[in-house]
């Protein structure tokens, strides 16, 4: 499939256009020494699992970088000391997920929630988008808990069953194969798949991606 979730406009685009164009993807591979090899596979494009997937609403991930220790009053959390690190904030929107990311990259809000708290003493906010119709954002938080260490309890997870949606790394978690290998488990799921139990050997790019 197109990747939707990096780059919504061009999958909406090629499923719009499908028949009127002729798409023919193949799977290649190379080998240690980066030459290509011989095989070339032909693969079906999923139009149908493509259309359940594209809609505005899912879940994500925002990678924020804070570069000196900050204290902060959070409601009824009481004043919090962030130490320098990256912080994974988990969250989910489940209409709207476009203009909900684009929310949390602004500095200012009319009406902060925990993590716009954070955010405001950010050096970096990279956001990960992870369309679907489904909710589970404590799958996704239970999921990447063991890779990074939790922080903050109740930070985040007022309407769900989380202990917190707020995760740190003292290095960038882009650097951790482990979080590159997890990632796409959740966006690349197959049509029918109940939980992230796909294997899944690529790598987290922080550039839009068309295939």
């Amino acid at each position: 499939m197109p990747d939707c979730h990096t780059d919504p406009a061009f999958s909406r685009t090629l499923l719009d256009l499908r028949s009127r164009l002729r798409v023919f993807p193949v799977a290649v591979a190379w080998d240690e020494q980066l030459r290509l090899r011989d095989e070339v596979k032909p693969l079906a494009i999923l139009w149908a699992h493509l259309r359940r997937q594209i809609d505005d609403r899912g879940r994500y991930l925002r990678v924020m970088r804070i570069d000196r220790p900050k204290r902060e009053a959070i409601g009824s959390l009481g004043e919090i000391r962030f130490e320098p690190g990256y912080y994974v904030d988990v969250g989910s929107a489940m209409q709207n997920l476009t203009a909900r990311v684009a929310r949390h990259l602004r500095q200012r809000k009319t009406r902060p929630w925990h993590v716009d708290h954070l955010r405001r003493h950010a050096d970096e906010v990279v956001p990960l988008p992870i369309r679907s119709p489904e909710r589970r954002e404590c799958r996704l938080a239970g999921a990447f808990g063991p890779l990074l260490a939790p922080v903050v309890p109740g930070f985040g997870s007022s309407d769900c069953r989380c202990g917190t949606d707020l995760f740190r790394s003292r290095d960038h978690p882009f650097g951790s194969r482990a979080f590159h290998d997890l990632l796409p488990r959740f966006r690349m799921r197959p049509p029918g798949a109940t939980h992230c139990g796909v294997v899944y050997t690529g790598r987290l790019a922080s550039t839009q991606s068309k295939s």
